[in-house]
């Protein structure tokens, strides 16, 4: 399991903890839902910054494979 799952297992299980306890007070309530929105704002970093490094990641191998094929391309023309 990867860490993103993990960490949002993890924290919808405290999250869900808390909201119970959160209905027998409003101030618990409040940070409940401020602790909500800190999670969910992570989360969404986190697969952003995930899917940033995979397009790198995919780009360059695409490049490297591109120069390659000119590189063969340019041995056939000459050889």
């Amino acid at each position: 399991m990867n860490s993103l799952v993990k960490a949002t297992l993890i924290s919808t299980v405290l999250f869900t903890a808390s909201s119970v306890q959160a209905n027998e007070n409003p101030i618990t309530a409040e940070i409940s839902n401020l602790i909500s929105n800190a999670i969910s704002a992570s989360i969404k970093e986190v697969k952003k910054n995930t899917l940033e490094t995979a397009s790198k990641v995919l780009k360059s191998e695409s490049d490297k494979h591109a120069k390659k094929a000119v590189k063969n391309d340019k041995e056939e023309n000459n050889g």
